[in-house]
């Protein structure tokens, strides 16, 4: 039993050109055997014909939509009895042609009332410059780039992960090569199959590498929870987060009651949500019922109750609109790569290094070194929390910064007993430095495990404390870092050094004396 809709979509000169009519032998055999059903569109010329097929007992296709370079399905997918459409495209090489297909999709897509949109087949147009090599590019090539990008924008697809191959179409002579195949979906579709991806297979004697969309349902166990900010933005949840801090009673050490209120309120915020998260409209739904209004208003005039109507969507849409831009920002994990560890190889020639015997390193005195360990109080520990940045990735405990610095009133009491005890045992109780390690993708497409750079993600107790070591050691530094040594210096004095020695190796290069 299928968890995603199996469908056949081909697209060619060679497929129909040759092919007056489809017959149902030809389907069933490029089918494979079972029960399916059809749809063809014959080669127009220049353009080639288009062919989908489906398994009936899983797909009942209500209608189809048809035009000069595409070909689509209007169905219902059984198993779940949701509504989708799925469009074919063989798109023309020439701009004008292009842009008038890319119109024409795009008024069907804002006509239609289905939020599962899949667009799928050879779109003879690139993303980047990268998805081409062995051709020419020029000013031609940047402005499809663009005209391709604003379609994919306007339509509000998403480029699926690409696994297998990185390019989809290759010259007879091999040199040329390019990405102009792919697999494009709505976000609902998305969200109804998350794990779906498209894989690119070996292409055989044809010039186009056929590519497989398929959604794996892999149990990875259970998913890492984090913090919403807009959730901020709720009373009921401030309340429920107050509450909970207030009522969650745990005897122990500070760092590990901070750790089960943290615990509490994941559980209470997460319940809270998945009870409302059902029945929350999105923007696109907002902006349809909008649009409808829009259309009744020029018919007829608009009742009273209409036009409060239409004023509270208008109010409606930019808060969802924010909501939805706050999530997807959160979610968009490859940016952690700039807000976590970046580094991602380690030199193993440290077994080689000078000894440095006789070398005398520069010494605190007593007043510094008092500086360094004297107690923690509640006005540094606050420091340092505002000096962590607010949508910095959050570890196991989904917890962020912002949500800290939101709730640091209820909170503060507790946080301040976990660093004090620290600095008094110099222990941390198990679980508080727990951490996971994430894979962030260097590139757009990757293909091996090299492509990819671990982080590690830590709870925000442990940053805390890490953070305020750090503010202690940046104020004694510079008396420990010689004034020749620029690996730690801060601020304009960094691009003093750099431009120094820019110019002077330049110097050196002219052999200007």
């Amino acid at each position: 039993m299928y968890s995603h809709p199996k469908i056949f979509l081909s697209a060619g000169q060679a497929l129909t050109k040759k092919k007056e009519v489809v017959t149902e032998a030809l389907y069933k055999k490029l089918w494979g055997g079972g029960v399916c059903e059809c749809c063809w569109a014959p080669a127009n010329n220049a353009a080639g014909g288009l062919l989908c097929i489906w398994d009936s007992r899983k797909l009942e296709v209500t209608s189809q939509i048809a035009g000069q370079g595409y070909l689509g399905l209007v169905a219902k997918w059984i198993v779940t009895g949701d509504l989708l459409v799925i469009i074919n495209i063989y798109a023309p090489s020439e701009r004008q042609r292009k842009k008038m297909l890319w119109d024409e999709i795009l008024e069907k897509k804002r006509a239609s009332s289905i939020a599962l949109w899949c667009v799928v087949g050879d779109f003879n147009s690139i993303r980047c410059l990268e998805e081409r090599v062995g051709q020419t590019t020029g000013l031609y090539a940047t402005t499809d780039i663009e005209m391709f990008n604003q379609f994919i924008s306007q339509m509000e697809l998403e480029d699926l992960p690409l696994a297998g191959r990185k390019y989809t179409w290759y010259k007879p002579n091999g040199r040329a090569k390019s990405r102009i195949d792919r697999v494009l979906v709505s976000l609902r579709w998305l969200e109804r199959w998350p794990r779906v991806a498209q894989l690119v297979l070996n292409r055989g004697i044809s010039d186009h590498c056929p590519i497989l969309m398929r959604n794996r349902e892999i149990d990875w166990g259970p998913k890492p929870w984090r913090f919403f900010n807009f959730w901020l933005n709720d009373s009921e949840c401030r309340e429920l987060v107050s509450r909970t801090w207030a009522d969650t009673k745990v005897v122990g050490w500070a760092a590990f009651i901070v750790k089960e209120k943290l615990k509490a309120i994941k559980c209470q915020v997460k319940n809270w949500w998945g009870g409302r998260n059902t029945s929350i409209q999105t923007a696109t739904d907002v902006m349809k019922e909008m649009n409808a209004i829009d259309l009744i208003e020029e018919t007829r005039i608009l009742s009273e109750e209409e036009l409060q109507r239409r004023i509270h969507l208008q109010q409606t849409y930019w808060e969802v609109a924010l909501k939805e831009e706050s999530q997807l920002a959160q979610k968009a994990r490859v940016k952690w790569m700039h807000l976590g560890d970046i580094n991602s190889k380690f030199s193993d020639s440290m077994t080689h290094r000078p000894g440095l015997d006789g070398v005398r390193f520069q010494q605190l005195n007593a007043q510094q070194l008092e500086l360094l360990s004297r107690p923690f109080e509640e006005d540094e520990i606050k420091r340092a929390v505002w000096a962590c940045g607010s949508d910095r990735c959050p570890g196991p405990d989904g917890i962020n910064f912002k949500f800290i610095k939101e709730f640091w009133d209820i909170m503060k009491r507790d946080l301040v007993l976990f660093v004090q005890q620290f600095h008094d045992n110099s222990k941390l109780p198990r679980g508080t430095n727990s951490s996971f390690i994430s894979l962030i993708p260097k590139v757009d497409t990757p293909q091996s495990l090299n492509e990819y750079r671990p982080i590690s993600l830590i709870g925000c107790m442990y940053k805390i404390l890490a953070k305020i070591l750090a503010l202690r050691l940046k104020v004694v530094l510079p008396y420990l870092v010689d004034h020749r040594q620029m690996g730690f210096v801060e601020g304009p004095f960094f691009f003093f050094f750099f431009f120094f020695f820019f110019f002077f190796f330049t110097m050196l290069h002219n052999l200007v004396p």
